[in-house]
């Protein structure tokens, strides 16, 4: 009988460190953009970053890695790549936020290029593809 009672106390325990991790972990998940190349050649995103000073101060861009006014990402065929965005969660603000530190958001490949030029579209691209089951934080584009 005290060989159970000793199992049920490691139980407890087990899953309380399992909920404390989680719960932790929970209260700042990574926020991301997912760039995904699911298509037949290498595919090229662009990002051409908005020089106003109003949105480079807000945006969740690290403007200190970066010496120009773009940031272009190379996927081969086949590949992901993640971009990190700190933490947080794709809410209404910081895709607004995204949406004007960009000028432009290209995607290029072999066969094709797609350019989003405004505000609007950028934000109607970023907000179809937020992906997540509470906090939506991850952005994946897809070539296909």
């Amino acid at each position: 009988m005290i060989t159970h009672y000793k199992f049920r106390l490691r139980n407890v325990e087990a899953a309380f460190v399992i909920l404390m991790l989680l719960l932790f972990t929970a209260c700042d998940p990574p926020l991301n953009i997912q760039l995904e190349n699911k298509g037949e050649s290498t595919a090229i995103f662009k990002f051409y970053l908005n020089s106003d000073s109003t949105h480079l101060e807000n945006s969740l861009w690290d403007y200190n890695e970066s010496s120009s006014d773009s940031i272009f990402y190379v996927v081969e065929q086949g590949a992901v790549e993640i971009v990190d965005l700190g933490i947080g969660n794709w809410s209404d603000y910081a895709i607004n936020t995204f949406s004007q530190s960009l000028r432009i958001l290209e995607i290029e490949t072999d066969e094709q290029k797609v350019s989003y030029k405004t505000t609007e579209a950028i934000k109607k691209l970023l907000e179809e593809n937020k992906r997540g089951l509470y906090w939506k934080t991850n952005i994946v584009l897809t070539v296909e």
